[in-house]
């Protein structure tokens, strides 16, 4: 239930930026995708295969590998900051995912 709340609002603050198109499209796929769930159930983030990449690109990048990826934390600051109207904060948390996952492609490009 939770996670569908977030979802919810981050659906709400996406629209608000940007308005209808193919970001809130993939809010409502998600959105969607957790209603198939019971609201009791817990969602849980597996990286799978992409672990390895992901483990790689963090200790390349001086960091203390996959404990220390902050990729929910940078996508929650991103959707509050759309939500609060601040295009910065949305900003810096998107510009911070999108800098580590693309590390995290040209690694397992490479591979």
């Amino acid at each position: 239930a939770l996670a569908k709340k977030r979802c919810i609002n981050a659906h709400m603050a996406v629209r608000k930026a940007f308005g209808p198109g193919p970001v809130e499209e993939e809010v409502i796929e998600l959105l969607n995708w957790l209603n198939v769930f019971d609201p009791r159930s817990i969602v849980e983030l597996d990286y799978g295969g992409l672990a390895i990449y992901l483990e790689r690109a963090l200790r390349e990048a001086g960091e203390n590998g996959i404990d220390s990826d902050s990729s929910i934390e940078d996508v929650h600051h991103s959707v509050a900051g759309l939500a609060a109207g601040d295009g910065v904060m949305a900003g810096e948390g998107y510009e911070r995912l999108v800098s580590r996952w693309r590390r995290v492609s040209a690694i397992e490009q490479a591979m």
